[in-house]
């Protein structure tokens, strides 16, 4: 469980977990991760908290913060015109009332977005999905603070769509330890079921997100709605290999008694 961070008034720290250099895509929104010991509501005012981006061309804070429990999430946006390898310090700032001002920063650096049309040059491809199980040791598990309820989440850009998939969920960590009863063949049949049908639910859940970001919806109200909606699939996903296990187990028994025939 990711630990709660009791408050302190006057706050005492900030700190940015993003592993530095924060990649970033020109023209695409990104996020840092950060943990404080500040009450939420001194991130709500450009009176009390700020992110600087130096320089100022490299991007700009979207005016979005969440904090829970002391794990606090920033909403930026790289500039359009960046070129591969350009780089830029973000520093965020917390400045309590009548108290001194602390901060933390770090280094961001512009990656290329890889071209991927046609073969000819011409017309739009569909974006590859790429499925990825990442386990506690991870650094996007890290990074994003996950805890055995997490289930997964979506990095997209035009041509490719990321699915970080969390290993470590309770629900499908039942299902690997009865796998492991039948050898290594089952472990891999399992987590390829669950990371495939998983991986689907998240690209459905990440596309009605962003339309809801699209009409103005509240962040936080859009978040609790995807983290919802992808609890609700990893008990859908587990459900069905709870009825399926044993097909699945006995169609992979079968799948070796006939390559051994052979």
């Amino acid at each position: 469980m990711k630990t709660v961070i009791p408050t302190q008034d006057p706050p005492t720290f900030l700190k940015i977990r993003n592993t530095s250099p924060r990649k970033v895509y020109a023209g695409k929104k990104f996020t840092l991760q950060f943990e404080t010991d500040a009450r939420p509501d001194y991130f709500e005012s450009p009176d009390s908290f700020i992110a600087v981006i130096d320089p100022p061309a490299f991007g700009q804070y979207t005016g979005t913060t969440r904090v829970n429990d002391g794990h606090g999430i920033v909403y930026l946006h790289a500039s359009e015109d960046l070129k591969e390898g350009e780089t830029g310090k973000i520093t965020l700032e917390l400045r309590p009332p009548r108290s001194t001002a602390i901060s933390d920063s770090i280094e961001s650096e512009v990656i290329q977005l890889e071209d991927k049309g046609g073969e000819d040059g011409s017309g739009a491809q569909t974006p590859n999905i790429d499925p990825v199980l990442v386990d506690i040791d991870h650094q996007y598990f890290i990074e994003r603070g996950w805890d055995e309820t997490s289930v997964a989440e979506v990095e997209s850009t035009d041509e490719k769509v990321a699915v970080f998939v969390s290993a470590a969920n309770k629900l499908f960590k039942r299902f690997l330890a009865r796998a492991q009863r039948h050898g290594d063949d089952a472990i891999e049949v399992i987590k390829d079921f669950y990371l495939e049908h998983i991986a689907f639910h998240a690209v459905i859940a990440d596309i009605d997100k962003k339309n809801s970001e699209k009409e103005g919806g509240d962040p936080d109200q859009i978040e609790k709605q995807y983290s919802k909606e992808m609890t609700h699939a990893c008990e859908t996903v587990c459900g069905i290999m709870e009825s399926m296990f044993d097909i699945l187990i006995v169609e992979l028994k079968n799948e070796g008694t006939e390559a051994a025939s052979f």
